[in-house]
């Protein structure tokens, strides 16, 4: 989070989350006892822009401040300051006034800003944070993404972060390598090796497979894969590790039957939340696979 009595730019395209985040951060102050403040340029500040420009702006936010004196002040809509502004000079001195006004009034402030990338405009350069909200598509889905270009005093993480939009609030999922080579740097390759469940598996490899590693099983259908798979986990849960399975093809409870048919029981660490199943179904590749058939079928007919 920004430190105290600082202005961060959100930027991002419109519908990339930047008012449902703002807000969010809103509630959770006004919930917790302080003043919020929330003036867009869309509505009722435009108004005041369209007739006086920035003078009046100014003295409209001072005014406001002065009487709710709140402790966060969101700032909706701030393109329209650009586009209504004679030159950069101008720009950077309401700028200038503004940190100030925050600074005096010990008020955190947010300015939503629908523009793409770390440019070196006078919101950006003049502020202390510099947080982008974007989203693209991949395959059938859409992907939104929250970037921090800069946060004064702060040790962020850099690079990309998937986050949603839910029921809740906005949800984010920073990338897990970001997040641990932050905390504990870079990690020495320790040579251990961790059992494969198979006694006689491990002999042919040395002792099993090396910590940390990533190792691929490749085979036909039906000829073991996804047995040998579960013999590897139920090793590790006696050994009182978390374990994760993440499937694309069987279901969490198809799964649970057929390792109960080979002797491998995992509800009970199923319900310790010692194992966790992830379990995505393939519906785009099988909705490629009906239009391709469909396209084909039409073709076939004409």
């Amino acid at each position: 989070m920004p430190q105290n009595y600082e202005i961060t730019t959100q930027r991002g395209r419109c519908q990339s989350g930047k008012t449902t985040l703002a807000c969010q951060m809103g509630f959770l102050h006004a919930t917790q006892g302080s003043k919020v403040v929330v003036i867009t340029l869309l509505f009722s500040g435009y108004s005041t822009l369209a007739k006086g420009g920035l003078e009046l702006l100014l003295q409209q936010i001072v005014e406001t401040m002065a009487s709710e004196k709140p402790g966060m002040l969101i700032i909706d809509g701030f393109r329209s300051v650009r586009t209504s502004t004679p030159s950069n000079l101008v720009l950077s001195e309401f700028l200038h006034s503004l940190n100030s006004l925050v600074s005096t009034m010990a008020c955190t402030t947010f300015i939503l800003s629908p523009v793409e990338g770390n440019i070196t405009d006078s919101e950006n350069t003049l502020v202390d944070g510099v947080i982008k909200l974007g989203q693209h598509a991949q395959g059938m889905r859409l992907i939104r993404e929250m970037q921090v270009f800069k946060i004064s005093g702060a040790n962020h993480l850099l690079g990309k972060h998937v986050f949603e939009v839910k029921e809740n609030g906005v949800v984010v999922y920073p990338r897990i390598e970001a997040v641990r080579t932050h905390s504990t740097g870079s990690q020495e390759a320790s040579g251990e090796h961790i059992s494969t469940g198979i006694p006689t598996w491990d002999c042919r490899i040395g002792g099993g497979v090396t910590k940390g590693s990533i190792t691929c099983l490749l085979g036909s259908p039906g000829v073991g894969k996804t047995i040998m798979g579960l013999h590897f986990l139920k090793d590790g849960l006696d050994k009182q590790e978390i374990c994760l399975i993440v499937g694309f093809r069987e279901s969490p409870s198809a799964l649970l039957l057929k390792s109960k048919r080979v002797g491998l029981e995992f509800e009970p660490a199923m319900r310790d939340r010692h194992l966790n199943i992830m379990w995505k179904r393939l519906l785009k590749f099988l909705l490629m696979i009906l239009q391709r058939a469909f396209l084909q079928t039409s073709k076939s007919v004409v």
